[in-house]
């Protein structure tokens, strides 16, 4: 039985990693100067943060795949002999992305019956749905039973921790994921925020913070709960601010001096939210 991994770009899969494990990465879209882009590997990403150093009032867009880009995946993965096809979606509190998924499979059902859908809702977003595929090729390589899975990589979702800085609330009011009060008295408190992807996948402010410098702080304080909780794996995404990602390297290696971790950039869909200059941990609570 041949099982293959299906993943979406909001995954921010670095694409070396997705093509030396044959995964398939279907790309949402980014919407700005009435064009339409695709969260593609050819994509410029270091032109489009750009963007918001030449215009103060650059607001990307951003759009789920449609059904029709998931049936082309599927059907690729079939020719190329899976039978048994995972697909791990961003939290289907933050996107539409799964159902797109869904009905793709629906559809191809049609033809081929045979074929094994599995959808994991990662109940979050960037590097943490790259954790489940990290554990899924782990399993198959080991050869266990597609059913047993399923059934860890369900329960390691339940295991992995998002904090987030967001130094300005802007993004997420214009692009509709805050109210224009909350905005309001954000930005006359002069507050930055640090937010987790909570246990039902959706986004909450867990405190403020008055500089970079106290967030980064707060986030391995958070996350590792003053030194309590030992992660076995994390992972710093930042937007377009690689400096302040170091110094939260240093802090984190402080804390937690041999944890598996690694420094990414995350693409375009989540930074359209929040902001370039944003930061997040990422960990992996799961055990080996």
């Amino acid at each position: 039985m041949s099982i293959r991994f299906v993943t979406d770009s909001c995954s921010d899969i670095p694409w070396d990693y997705a093509k030396k494990n044959k995964i398939k990465v279907v790309p949402l879209s980014v919407l700005y100067n009435d064009k339409v882009f695709k969260e593609t590997p050819d994509f410029d990403l270091e032109k489009h943060y750009n963007n918001y150093k030449v215009n103060p009032n650059f607001l990307p867009k951003t759009s789920q795949p449609t059904p029709g880009e998931y049936f082309k995946v599927y059907e690729e993965l079939i020719k190329e002999g899976a039978s048994s096809i995972i697909v791990i979606c961003v939290s289907s509190k933050l996107s539409g992305t799964i159902n797109s998924a869904q009905t793709a499979a629906k559809m191809i059902k049609n033809s081929h019956p045979e074929i094994n859908f599995y959808f994991i809702d990662s109940l979050n977003a960037s590097y943490s749905e790259v954790f489940l595929i990290e554990e899924g090729l782990d399993l198959v390589k080991k050869g266990v039973k597609i059913d047993k899975i399923i059934e860890k990589l369900e329960s390691l979702k339940r295991k992995i921790k998002t904090y987030i800085f967001i130094p300005t609330l802007k993004f997420l009011h214009l692009n509709g994921r805050i109210s224009l009060t909350k905005y309001l008295l954000g930005k006359l408190l002069r507050k930055k925020v640090i937010i987790r992807v909570n246990e039902e996948g959706a986004n909450e402010t867990v405190c403020t913070v008055n500089s970079p410098e106290q967030a980064i702080t707060k986030l391995v304080e958070v996350t590792t709960q003053k030194g309590v909780l030992k992660p076995r794996k994390a992972c710093i995404v930042h937007a377009y601010n690689l400096e302040l990602a170091k110094k939260l390297e240093l802090l984190l290696r402080k804390e937690v001096p041999n944890i598996d971790y690694k420094i990414i950039q995350t693409k375009v869909t989540i930074s359209a939210h929040t902001g370039p200059d944003a930061v997040a941990l990422l960990t992996d609570f799961g055990t080996s």
